[in-house]
């Protein structure tokens, strides 16, 4: 297969609005066909016009998942505009930081969460307030209606021809020095990505996917971006149901869903239910995942409860490439006693496997850190920390810091790079002691945290279990540990939990793990139970 040909991101909508107007773009209580989905972006797409905004802006969206988000976001395309997604569930601090680094000249936001806001806007920014109601003295308001989808006035816009390398989303991310990341993706990013998944997964107008992830997290641009391309419906899972699994099982046999996108986390909260057998969704085509390693006994019944003829994919990526390389899961994976691998690059895209010492590829069969080169690699953050990423990426190249190996043509994920510690002047992977977790069949996952301390780096371990009956303690996960484990790899606390944090994107919250085990340091005397120290 070869890279796919360029196409701007908006002709998906505009296509399926001019050859299938009443066909379902969004499915839930409020439906909105692509026509109409069209002519709510055509109108922001308007609005944004009138007031000068030119093309290469930024339009900032800070509300709640649903029909006016994806609005917005489809009417900053139209209007060839930058669409910046943040986060509805983060505290207003965060949102403003964002919004400092972000620098949008158009922020669409509901009043009540413009109340968190702490401090005033810069007087550049047009505010359009979505319901009519609420005030800000120096901000100028856009006259959008309250509802896009019903009711809209006439309105004319320049439809705006994108660019392949015009910039599409700006996205956020969590940065090492607690300021967020700005991650720029071009239309082109956009493209390769969605074309080849068109492609690969014979997406076509009849299909129905679920969007589970936040609209500030990748994985939507898949949702989507795709869906409008083929001419699919997609159903929006509610904010409030992202973790409530019935409430999700209830949605994807509803709306009879045939591809689902999401973290391994919540796909195995399903399966565990029994939710994704032929017999609960017989419509069923494809899971997908990215975002995190999806561990191997957890995956093994996902394969065995779903359709032989339902297709499993392993996507893997940062933000700063979007999905680089895939895996397809086959049969004979449940027999692997580890993760599957993350496959082979897209086409068109490059995946070496360097010696971090010397930037040079090394052998097949030897770690080293993954680096991505090509089309999918974008231009770059906002704001880049230092010259070396941004000339990295000024030349299609991204240093992912995670650590691979080539295996029989194939990549293997074996972490991070910085998920290597030395305990007592011994090179240790935190990869490897969670492994050893999972080797106790009531463990679903797990999770070890370095932390410095005066006696010097020191482990604690978290695990979730399948089940409180015949759940393990501490000192029984410890004392298996030691049959697999050399004694400075033990950690110095484990805490049981019945599940581990998730951020708003699904993935393990490791912020929060932190704290939990600086916590677990500080006190010590907590109960076998719970946790142990050694």
């Amino acid at each position: 297969m070869n890279e796919p040909t360029f196409f701007p991101v908006i002709d998906g909508l505009r296509e399926s609005a001019s050859h299938t107007p009443d066909a379902i773009a969004i499915l839930g209580n409020a439906p909105v066909t692509y026509k109409e989905l069209h002519a709510s972006a055509c109108c922001i797409a308007a609005r944004v016009q009138a007031e000068g905004i030119a093309p290469g802006a930024r339009l900032a969206i800070w509300l709640r998942k649903g029909n006016h988000a994806v609005s917005a976001i489809w009417g900053a395309l139209e209007a060839g505009l930058a669409y910046v997604p943040l986060d509805p569930g983060q505290p207003g601090e965060r949102a403003m930081r964002i919004l400092q680094e972000a620098q949008p000249e158009v922020l669409v936001i509901t009043p009540d969460l413009l109340s968190h806001l702490p401090g005033a806007l810069p007087d550049s920014v047009k505010l359009v307030l979505l319901s009519g109601a609420g005030t800000c003295d120096n901000n100028p308001q856009l006259p959008v209606p309250a509802d896009w989808i019903s009711d809209l006035p006439p309105t004319k816009h320049l439809p705006f021809d994108a660019t392949p390398d015009a910039i599409a989303a700006v996205l956020f991310t969590s940065g090492s020095t607690g300021t967020p990341k700005g991650v720029q993706m071009s239309c082109r990013n956009l493209a390769t990505f969605i074309g080849w998944a068109i492609e690969e997964l014979g997406l076509g107008q009849d299909d129905v996917f679920a969007n589970h992830a936040s609209f500030h997290f990748d994985l939507s641009t898949f949702d989507l971006f795709a869906a409008a391309h083929v001419g699919a419906s997609v159903w929006l899972v509610p904010t409030p149901d992202q973790s409530n699994i019935i409430a999700i099982a209830d949605g994807l046999k509803k709306h009879a869903v045939t591809t689902i996108y999401a973290v391994p986390s919540i796909l195995t909260m399903l399966t565990r239910a029994g939710q994704l057998s032929p017999e609960m969704l017989p419509s069923l085509r494809r899971v997908l995942f990215a975002g995190e390693v999806f561990p191997i006994q957890s995956l093994r019944k996902l394969i065995t409860q779903v359709s032989d003829k339902c297709d499993l994919y392993n996507f893997y990526g940062p933000t700063e490439t979007n999905v680089c390389t895939y895996y397809k899961v086959r049969q004979e994976d449940v027999y692997r006693d580890t993760s599957v691998p993350i496959g082979q690059p897209l086409p068109g895209q490059t995946a070496l496997v360097i010696d971090p010492k010397t930037d040079q590829p090394i052998a097949n069969g030897i770690k080293g850190e993954l680096v991505i080169e090509g089309s999918l690699v974008t231009p770059g953050y906002l704001n880049p920390p230092n010259d070396r990423i941004r000339k990295a990426h000024a030349s299609g190249r991204h240093p992912t810091g995670d650590v691979v190996s080539r295996e029989d043509d194939v990549l293997v994920y074996h972490g991070r790079t910085d998920r290597i510690v030395k305990i007592q002047g011994n090179r240790v992977e935190l990869g490897e002691i969670e492994a050893a977790l999972l080797h106790h069949k009531q463990v679903r996952q797990s999770v070890v945290v370095p932390l410095q301390s005066p006696r010097g780096a020191e482990l604690v371990a978290f695990v979730a279990c399948d089940t409180d009956e015949n759940k393990p303690g501490a000192l029984d996960l410890l004392n298996e540990l030691r049959e697999y484990l050399p004694r400075y790899m033990l950690p110095k606390h484990v805490k049981i939990m019945p599940a581990l944090p998730r951020t708003s994107n699904g993935k393990t919250d490791f912020v929060h793990l932190k704290r939990i085990a600086e916590d677990s340091l500080i006190h010590p005397d907590l109960s076998p139970r719970e946790g142990v120290p050694l």
